[in-house]
C-alpha cells in the first residue's frame, strides 16, 4: 500500500499481493480499519500516557488516585503508544498505516492447538488397571469435536477465557478444526478493493463496473441484480475480515 495507496479500479496496482504472508494479508485489512488508523492518529498527536483502570473525563491525577486507592486497586500507567499496540496486538510502536513496514504480530491467546501437535498428549487413564488399558499404550487421539485451546498463563486470564467464549461460539462444526488453508484467498484482492472503493465512498453500481469479478455477473438486468447482491455479501466478508484481521494468523 505504501505512501500511495492504490487505486481500487487498477488490478495491477494489487500485483504486491502475490507474494504476502498470512501476516501480510492480516496487515493489509487491518491497515484499513478506521478504529486502527484513529488509534495510530491518536497515538501520533497525544503523548500523555493511558492510565488502567481508566480516568474519568476531566478528572485529575490526584483525584484518580484517590479513587482508586479506594478500591484497593493498582492503577497502571500505560504509554499511549504502547498500549494501542497491545490492543492490535502487534510489537511497539505501532506500524504506520499508509507506510512500508509489516508490524510484528504478538499473537493473541487463546489459540487453536495443531492437531499435529497435540496428538501425543492424550493417553488411556493411568488408573485403569485392566488388561485393555494395559495393552493400549499408544497415544489416544483426540476427537476434533472437542477442540483444544492454548492459554499463556502469564497473561490476564480473563480476556483469554472471553476470547475462547467467543471462538468456541463461532467455530462451525465441520467434523475438523478449521485450517488456514480453507483461507480463501483468491478473494482477499478483491476484498481489499472493495473496501478501498468504499473508503471512496464510491456507490455500489460504480463498483460494479470498475472490479472485473462484478462486471462478469451484471452483463444482464437480471445478472445486475446478482452482482450487486455479490458487492453486499463481499462488503460483509471484507468487514469481518478488516474488523478482526487476526484470524488469519490463529
Amino acid at each position: 500500500m505504501g505512501s500511495s495507496s492504490p487505486n481500487w479500479k487498477q488490478l495491477d496496482d494489487y500485483a504486491f499481493t502475490d507474494s504476502l504472508t498470512p501476516e501480510g494479508w492480516c496487515w493489509e485489512f487491518m491497515r484499513r480499519n478506521p478504529e486502527y488508523r484513529r488509534d495510530y492518529a491518536d497515538a501520533q498527536s497525544d503523548f500523555s500516557p493511558i492510565y488502567n483502570p481508566p480516568m474519568l473525563e476531566g478528572e485529575s491525577l490526584s483525584a484518580y488516585l484517590t479513587r482508586i486507592s479506594k478500591d484497593g486497586v493498582e492503577p497502571v500507567r500505560i504509554r499511549r503508544m504502547t498500549f494501542y499496540a497491545n490492543k492490535w496486538h502487534m510489537t511497539p510502536n505501532l506500524s504506520d498505516p499508509y507506510g512500508d513496514d509489516l508490524p510484528i504480530f504478538q499473537l493473541p491467546y487463546p489459540l487453536f492447538a495443531d492437531w499435529e501437535d497435540i496428538g501425543g498428549l492424550f493417553h488411556p487413564d493411568a488408573n485403569d488397571n485392566s488388561d485393555e488399558q494395559n495393552l493400549a499404550i499408544a497415544p489416544q487421539v483426540q476427537e476434533p469435536r472437542f477442540p483444544t485451546l492454548t492459554f499463556d498463563l502469564t497473561l490476564p486470564l480473563k480476556a483469554q477465557v472471553g476470547q475462547a467464549l467467543a471462538l468456541l461460539k463461532e467455530l462451525k462444526w465441520e467434523g475438523k478444526i478449521p485450517k488456514k488453508s480453507n483461507l480463501m484467498l483468491s478473494k482477499f484482492v478483491r476484498y481489499i478493493r472493495l473496501l478501498d472503493a468504499l473508503e471512496m465512498h464510491t456507490k455500489t453500481k460504480d463498483i460494479v463496473n470498475g472490479i472485473e469479478d462484478y462486471q462478469n455477473l451484471g452483463t444482464t438486468v437480471a445478472s445486475e441484480y446478482q452482482a450487486q447482491d455479490t458487492v453486499s455479501d463481499n462488503k460483509k466478508a471484507a468487514m469481518l475480515l478488516m474488523n478482526n484481521p487476526l484470524q488469519l494468523l490463529s
